[in-house]
């Protein structure tokens, strides 16, 4: 565990004083007196300068060669110098203490912080095996044809055309907007929703397409869809479970930027949808020094993972 040196902050008893060098906060006894050093270093005898602060005055002498004082039956007294001097390295050991506990805090919230990253993210695995592509209707309708689907580790099937199933809003924000058009299941059913403009696909859905409409774009003025643009936005695995072309993944863009790219990551999975048996490998791809991608080998959904990047080498 990392330590830090405070320094002196307390007394250090020298015993009788002789000829050579004493530190800051080395206590003498000389010349009938108790004296403490008060500079970095002195090689001078006790009150010829400033470098010796006098403590008590009074018989009050050390116990032979030992670390303790021996005091008489005289009270001691402290003279107004000493007793300032006492409260000054008093205070001055406290406040180095306090300064030096609240840097160990910052540092320690720094490497909870920095160096020790921790988050949770979700891991959608879901798509399209088969068809289920979908294209404008009349009316400001969205067909979506025949195909199979996958999502909570199972594959769904749509066995005929989804004819006229959603209607695409108006568009009256004053600029041009998107909503996305998906699947989803609904008490066991297959269903198909589409999103309000600006907003994202529901967690529960199988994206599908996106629409984006200019602004004006209503059932007035465009009932046909003709200005709205439709973008295929399925992710197509044909082979799924047996082979996917490109595996879920999630990118995970870190709070604060790592010196280098040489840190690690522990990952725990925490829950899913599907078996065990499907959950698979987390990997850990495209490290760089502010983000990385979390990939799943596995056919399991929403697979919520707990990380930890962690950069503690020195």
């Amino acid at each position: 565990m990392p330590t830090t040196n405070l320094g002196r902050i307390g007394f250090v008893l020298k015993g009788a004083w002789v000829a050579g060098t004493y530190k800051f906060l080395d206590v003498v006894y000389y010349s009938n007196a108790t004296w403490g050093c008060s500079v970095a270093t002195t090689t001078t005898t006790p009150g010829s300068g400033t470098d010796w602060v006098k403590l008590v005055d009074g018989s009050l002498a050390f116990a032979g060669e030992s670390d303790a004082l021996a005091g008489t039956s005289n009270t001691v007294m402290l003279s107004p110098l000493a007793a300032s001097y006492l409260l000054n390295v008093l205070a001055g050991a406290v406040a180095q203490a306090t300064d030096m506990a609240a840097f160990a805090g910052r540092e320690l919230a720094r490497l909870r912080k920095v160096y020790m990253q921790r988050g949770s993210v979700t891991i959608y695995n879901r798509g399209v095996k088969s068809g289920c592509a979908a294209s404008k209707s009349t009316a400001r309708k969205i067909d979506v044809a025949l195909g199979q689907f996958f999502m909570d580790g199972r594959i769904y099937g749509i066995p005929a055309e989804l004819a006229d199933a959603v209607t695409v809003p108006d568009n009256n924000t004053g600029a041009a907007a998107t909503c996305y058009v998906y699947l989803y299941i609904d008490s066991g059913d297959v269903a198909v929703g589409i999103t309000a403009l600006g907003t994202e696909v529901t967690s529960q859905g199988v994206e599908l397409c996106s629409l984006t409409l200019p602004d004006g774009n209503t059932s007035v003025t465009d009932s046909d869809l003709g200005s709205v643009t439709l973008t295929d936005t399925r992710r197509v695995e044909a082979s799924w479970p047996q082979l996917v072309d490109a595996a879920a993944f999630e990118y995970i863009a870190l709070d604060y930027i790592f010196h280098d790219n040489d840190y690690q990551v522990a990952v725990d999975i925490d829950s899913f949808s599907g078996s065990m048996a499907q959950v698979g490998d987390i990997l850990v791809e495209d490290r760089l020094r502010n983000g990385f991608k979390l990939y799943t080998t596995g056919t399991a959904d929403e697979i919520v993972i707990n990380y930890t990047a962690s950069r503690l080498q020195t």
